[in-house]
């Protein structure tokens, strides 16, 4: 199972706008093509270009959940990063 942690960050209204990675596990960097090397300490929109669609966003999905103090367990298919 893929695992990243990472922090929100949120726009001068409070509304989550991006994400820095912290951590993630090697069943990550399988699945994503992504290397931890390359990608901890850097923002999403600076490690990842086009991957979010109309009908999902991370970056809203994720917000809410740290947002609301939540958590959810979920499926989402991931077309590879490029």
């Amino acid at each position: 199972m893929g695992y990243v942690y990472y922090k929100v960050i949120c726009d001068d209204d409070g509304i989550p706008c991006d994400y820095e990675f912290i951590e993630v596990n090697a069943a990550f960097e399988k699945l994503t093509g992504l290397k931890g090397c390359d990608i901890i300490c850097r923002k999403r929109s600076d490690v990842v270009q086009g991957n979010e669609s109309n009908e999902f966003s991370w970056i809203n999905f994720n917000g809410e959940i740290v947002i609301n103090a939540g958590k959810k367990e979920f499926g989402q298919h991931l077309r590879p990063f490029d």
